[in-house]
């Protein structure tokens, strides 16, 4: 198997990079090649990803494309996580729409239809390169805001397309650190949107767990600690993280107004001082050293993860140092192998949630095996998450036709469609104040 990984030199591109080294021989991985527009962090940090890949006995063959058309040749399956506008074009958008009275976050609300419209344009041309090359290929898309990117996909006739993010199902891994048990023997059901999902159940060998755990206060403490007990106890289900923002509005802006940085400010100060660290160690003799600052950096960045909602230091679910590239290898091994397994990915809805389009992307308990995923029908919401699902979802389905036609008005209406935004007038400030902060992506916009 062949994949290729489209923004390849990114920050966590080092830990992508080892999470497929583990798993090369079992699912006979015999080629990774990656592409990024950032010679400097090529220069910095795939040598990182050589020193992880060495660990294993570089057990396939690593190479740094020149093109994207190079990189995608002959995949099997394209993983796409770029970063349009880099990190100072996601710490413009969150420090504005901070400035400018709404909430602030790269893949929620409306920092994260301003990140939509860089980089969808980019995704689509990623996808024309992949399948024009690779009919058989699949695209698993982990660019923000990943749903809405999907669905963007998907719409525009991409259909061998999966949206991928490592929040989907952190109830599985928070329950089988919190119960000392193998996350196998831990089962799920979610459903929603992505960033905004629930899950409605959560099994232990058979056993119904759900209630129990989201009345433990310790569980609570470790796994929902973005939320105080009574919201937990009110939906019944445990909460993605990101509903923090659409839960608790008022105190997550004044909580996000109230810090010296914002969160993309402060990782683009973070990845600048990295990458100098990285460059003073220069000769790859130092490379132990070097691997030692950027796993203290990414500790960095995993402890101090929504820490203005916890006020304190994160705690990541024991398993979790894969990330979105477990959740890739989880698809494709599953995708590829002769029995059925279950994972939660970006999908079309095609009658999981009845109330919503069939063709709309929801972040569901999926069935996979021979050739096909299938999202899982039946999977009930509670009354108050079903109608927050709804409203946001006309917001991404407004979002993701606005982009396509490079339409001001159609912007603006799906920017007051959203709940954090929810008003015109401030609609247009944003969708004015996106064109001023990065005009180069809007030039053709009419």
């Amino acid at each position: 198997m062949k994949i290729a990984v489209i923004g390849g030199a990114g920050v966590r591109a080092p830990l992508l990079i080892g999470s497929l080294a583990k798993r090369a021989k079992k699912m006979d991985i015999g080629e990774v090649a990656v592409y990024d527009i950032d010679p400097r962090k090529i220069r910095l940090l795939t040598p990182l990803a050589e020193a992880l890949l060495d660990r294993t006995g570089a057990p396939f063959k690593f190479r740094i494309a020149a093109t994207p058309q190079e990189a995608v040749q002959g995949a099997d399956a394209v993983i796409t996580t770029i970063r349009e506008g880099f990190e100072a074009g996601r710490a413009r958008d969150e420090r504005f729409c901070l400035d400018s009275g709404t909430i602030g976050q790269e893949t929620t609300g409306a920092a994260g239809f301003a990140f939509a419209c860089r980089s969808i344009p980019t995704l689509l041309h990623c996808a024309r390169l992949t399948f024009d090359a690779n009919p058989e290929a699949w695209l698993l898309n982990f660019t923000n805001p990943a749903g809405l990117a999907t669905e963007a996909l998907l719409k525009a006739g991409f259909k061998r397309t999966i949206g991928i993010c490592d929040s989907a199902d952190t109830g599985k891994k928070y329950v089988a650190t919190f119960l000392d048990t193998e996350p196998a023997r831990v089962r799920t059901r979610v459903a929603g949107l992505n960033h905004l999902s629930f899950t409605t159940s959560i099994q232990v060998d058979g056993r119904e767990r759900l209630p129990e755990l989201i009345g433990d206060e310790a569980f609570l403490s470790l796994a929902q600690d973005v939320f105080p007990p009574a919201v937990v106890a009110r939906l019944g289900c445990y909460l993605n993280e990101y509903l923090y923002y659409f839960l608790l509005p008022d105190e997550a802006l004044a909580r996000m107004r109230g810090e010296p940085a914002c969160r993309g400010e402060q990782v683009a100060e973070w990845n600048a001082a990295l990458l100098d660290r990285l460059e003073s160690k220069g000769s790859p003799r130092r490379r132990s050293d070097a691997l030692a600052d950027y796993f203290a950096y990414v500790r960095n960045r995993n402890e101090t993860y929504m820490n203005y909602a916890t006020g304190g230091v994160h705690v990541l679910p024991s398993d979790d140092e894969e990330g979105y590239a477990g959740v890739a290898l989880d698809f494709l091994d599953a995708i590829h192998g002769a029995g059925k397994t279950e994972h939660v990915f970006c999908v079309p809805n095609d009658g999981a949630l009845p109330t919503l389009a069939d063709d709309a992307v929801v972040e569901v308990t999926c069935s996979l095996g021979g050739g096909r995923v299938a999202p899982m029908r039946g999977i009930a919401l509670p009354d108050e998450a079903l109608k927050l699902v709804e409203r946001v979802k006309r917001y991404e389905s407004l979002a993701v036709e606005a982009i396509a036609r490079r339409s001001l008005d159609a912007a603006r209406a799906a920017l007051a469609a959203h709940p954090l935004v929810g008003d015109e007038t401030l609609a247009g400030r944003l969708m004015d104040g996106f064109r001023r902060l990065q005009p180069a992506y809007f030039q053709d916009w009419r």
